[in-house]
């Protein structure tokens, strides 16, 4: 799914600089507390060939599809050239309410346990990170109080 042109936008997501920061570490909710529910990949495009006549690239973008019931999660990964940065772009989409985004839905990136970065979704469910490569990472959203959701990060090279 094109962010873009599901949002009806012609340009890419703008978000500003460090936008992945602005949420406090201390602001985000206990997630210690809440009933873990861990999203099923759907669809990942690193287990799917170049169609013939593409040439593949080390530096091409990863899209990948969770969901949950009704909640999707659809996640964009691409390495920046030249450095092992990864810029990560997804969306919180809930199928019953296609029209409506899930924003102001706390979101963390994970690794191994402990909190790398964390933001919000915008008001039409996106989020945004920027990290260098990790191992074992994963993104949890804190649907509610009680309820978290946990998405899996595959490592860039797997």
């Amino acid at each position: 799914m094109s962010f873009e042109k599901s949002q009806g936008r012609s340009g890419p997501m703008s978000f500003p600089v460090g936008q992945s920061e602005n949420v406090a570490l201390q602001d985000q909710p206990d997630f210690s507390v809440a009933q873990s529910e861990v999203a099923e990949l759907v669809f990942d495009s690193a287990k799917h060939p170049a169609a013939a006549g593409l040439r593949a690239s080390p530096a091409q973008a990863r899209q990948l599809l969770y969901r949950l019931g009704t909640v999707c999660v659809d996640v964009c990964m691409q390495p920046e050239l030249g450095s092992q940065e990864i810029v990560l772009l997804g969306q919180l989409l809930d199928s019953q309410q296609p029209g409506r985004g899930m924003g102001d839905i706390p979101v963390s990136l994970l690794c191994e346990d402990r909190p790398i970065s964390q933001n919000k979704t915008n008001a039409v469910g996106e989020f945004y990170f920027g990290f260098r490569a990790l191992h074992g990472a994963q993104l949890v959203f804190g649907m509610t109080d009680h309820r978290k959701l946990i998405v899996p990060v595959p490592d860039m090279d797997a």
